[in-house]
């Protein structure tokens, strides 16, 4: 894992440094340029190493310090060449290849991600091979630097060209550790992605996997899950919630023991598979509203019912809202839970209550109809993907705020009209992008100085306001004082789950019979275990994520795998997969599928057979796991007939001495 409690690399106040010489591999664009003039200023002679010769012929002196020269980057005689002629009154510090940092990025074709591959990787192979032939020892190491080749705590998107020379620098390490190969990920989203790379080329401490996010160096550790500092050794039995710590400490939730009690009337209890982390999660461990019990939704399987529940049985599987879902069990109404498709995993099921209804509710405070034009804050995030898929089915025209490095996500989604949601420009825009006429309605959650009078800036005369934040907003006096004009909204979801259940019921039943009929969508969503909520709950106020956040419950019960799980073995029908097949079922698997592409032979057969005489359940199925529709063919036929996959085990590989 990488580790966040890396003290970030520095270097003196002054320009100290003993002089030294450094050959930096250009790149495309002007990074390996902008990192020569910084290393320059630092009393280090650079080397720039260029594919194409420079208008001054071979080789050209920029600046006092940085020598410009061209070299056969694919040849690691033409490396060697350039190793052993380098100046030889000062020192050899070190080598930097910058090519991953051409690459066409996350959304590359596959024919674009190959030309990256052997962009990057030819070049990073033949500079290693041509330092080792020269026997010229770099003093401070072989550095590969990429940019988004580390896909760090949830990030969607990634740069596999860069994370092939994160590879060959492992190689490197086993087979010519004297070149002292360092890989550094810079961060996708920086505005000054090379600010902190000249300390570390500088002063490189004992770390060679490095990667920048939000401001902070992280590095790689291998620990133990139980003995990371994150993670919540959660109790075995079921009558517990997480509730915020109550000395106040944001990040560290508390488990709250619950006493038994039997249900009302009209309750449900259920068993949680997923649960979605909201906002108001957030609020309420940083003590900005009131105290309560974290976990608003949950999809899972009903356990127990009321004696007056008359719209759902013991053992369906359902999403609902509630108090109290970051535990085992929830209680809620009956109201409150709606049946939930089989073909959906529990994850994607847990994006939809709260998002959707809110969603769902704010279109029927403001009326929303087909061409009204639509402002929706935070676009990004999950009350604001499902505001956007409800007003595209509407037949409404969508503008929306997102940070700048989710903005691509919303054009991906159809968005036309994306503007920054970190200043408060964006009420001129719109008027300019609408011809001063405005937008109808408003879905609002941003509440910084300035956001909601930018919002009623572009709010056309007798338009729709909605608030969906809790802090800072105004009230309907104020909103009348300031905008008469204005029928006004504030949304409160938890207030209406207590109130008025019936309502919030109806709309999340609407929302499945759409999702059911694929008129709907579920959400992107990153997955977390719930013995990691703290670190989700940091995570989400860093506002660092896409769509929605979901927490699901440990995979292991009273230190067994579970009876109410599957577990898929791919390369289960060879002898190490029916080896693991063994393991699992004394485990304590409930389900084992194991798959091959070809049917199994004999030594299986008798395998299968002993597993099955334990009372042990083994599933066969061929799927080559090289074929993607092949596979999701298979993990269909998995979720029709089998209890939900629990784990996989990949096995399949070919042994070639």
């Amino acid at each position: 894992m990488l580790d966040k409690g890396v003290i970030v690399a520095q270097g003196p106040a002054q320009v100290t440094e003993p002089p030294g010489v450094w050959v930096l591999t250009a790149d495309h664009g002007a990074a390996a340029e902008a990192l020569a003039a910084e290393m320059a200023a630092r009393n280090q002679t650079v080397v720039l190493a260029r594919r194409e010769a420079s208008e001054d012929g071979n080789s050209a002196a920029v600046g006092p310090a940085v020598l410009k020269t061209t070299v056969d980057m694919e040849s690691r005689e033409a490396w060697r060449s350039l190793i052993e002629g380098l100046p030889q009154d000062v020192p050899f510090n070190g080598v930097v290849h910058l090519q991953a940092l051409d690459g066409h990025g996350a959304q590359a074709t596959t024919a674009e991600l190959v030309e990256d591959v052997q962009h990057a990787g030819a070049s990073a192979l033949a500079l290693v091979q041509g330092v080792a032939d020269s026997d010229v020892i770099p003093a401070k190491g072989v550095w590969f630097v990429t940019r988004g080749a580390q896909v760090l705590e949830r990030e969607r998107t990634g740069a596999l060209a860069g994370a092939v020379l994160w590879g060959l620098g492992k190689v490197v390490a086993l087979e010519t550790a004297q070149l002292q190969p360092r890989m550094i990920d810079l961060d996708p989203g920086a505005t000054d992605p090379l600010s902190d790379l000249v300390n570390e080329l500088l002063y490189p401490d004992q770390e060679n996997h490095i990667a920048y996010r939000w401001g902070r160096r992280h590095a790689a550790r291998l620990v133990r899950p139980d003995a990371a500092a994150e993670r919540l050794a959660l109790p075995e039995e079921s009558s517990w919630v997480l509730a915020p710590d109550q000395g106040g400490v944001f990040d560290k939730p508390e488990i709250k023991p619950l006493p038994p009690r039997s249900l009302e009337p009209q309750e449900v209890r259920v068993a949680v598979e997923a649960t979605g982390l909201n906002f108001w999660d957030v609020f309420r461990s940083l003590g900005f509203i009131e105290v309560g019990d974290l976990g608003r939704e949950l999809c899972g399987h009903v356990l127990d019912i009321g004696s007056e529940v008359s719209t759902v049985s013991i053992g369906d599987r359902v999403v609902g809202l509630g108090f109290g879902a970051f535990g085992p069990e929830m209680i809620t109404r009956e109201e409150l839970v709606a049946p939930a498709p089989t073909r959906l995993p529990a994850s994607a099921l847990a994006t939809i209550p709260t998002a959707f209804v809110s969603a769902a509710l704010s279109y029927q405070y403001s009326g929303l109809e087909a061409g009204d034009r639509v402002l929706i804050h935070a676009g990004s995030g999950g009350v604001g993907l499902a505001a956007i898929q409800l007003a595209q089915a509407a037949g409404a025209e969508v503008f929306a705020t997102a940070s700048a490095p989710k903005q691509a996500y919303l054009r991906s989604l159809g968005v036309t009209h994306i503007f920054d949601s970190r200043q408060t420009r964006f009420g001129e825009e719109i008027l300019a992008a609408t011809d001063g006429e405005g937008v109808h309605v408003v879905l609002n959650s941003l509440t910084s100085e300035g956001f909601i009078e930018a919002s009623l800036s572009c709010l056309a005369r007798g338009g729709r306001f909605v608030e969906l934040a809790a802090r800072d907003i105004l009230s309907k006096e104020e909103m009348a004082a300031v905008r008469p004009d204005v029928a006004y909204e504030i949304l409160d979801l938890d207030g209406l789950k207590k109130t008025d259940p019936a309502w919030v019921g109806e709309v999340l039943r609407g929302v499945m019979v759409r999702l059911s009929a694929g008129e709907l969508q579920p959400l992107i969503h990153s997955r977390w275990p719930l013995a990691e909520a703290g670190a989700a709950l940091g995570f989400m106020r860093s506002a660092r994520h896409i769509g929605k956040i979901v927490l699901t419950p440990p995979p292991l019960r009273g230190g067994q795998l579970r009876q109410d799980r599957t577990y898929l073995v791919t390369g289960g029908l060879g002898g190490i997969g029916c080896a693991v097949a063994a393991w699992l079922a004394d485990q304590g698997a409930g389900a084992i599928v194991l798959n091959g592409r070809r049917n199994p032979d004999p030594e299986a057969e008798a395998a299968i057979d002993a597993l099955r005489g334990r009372g042990v359940r083994i599933e066969v199925e061929l799927a080559d796991v090289t074929d993607a529709a092949a596979v999701d063919a298979m993990l269909a036929r998995i979720d029709v007939k089998l209890p939900p996959l629990g784990g996989v085990i990949h096995s399949v590989g070919v042994l070639s001495d």
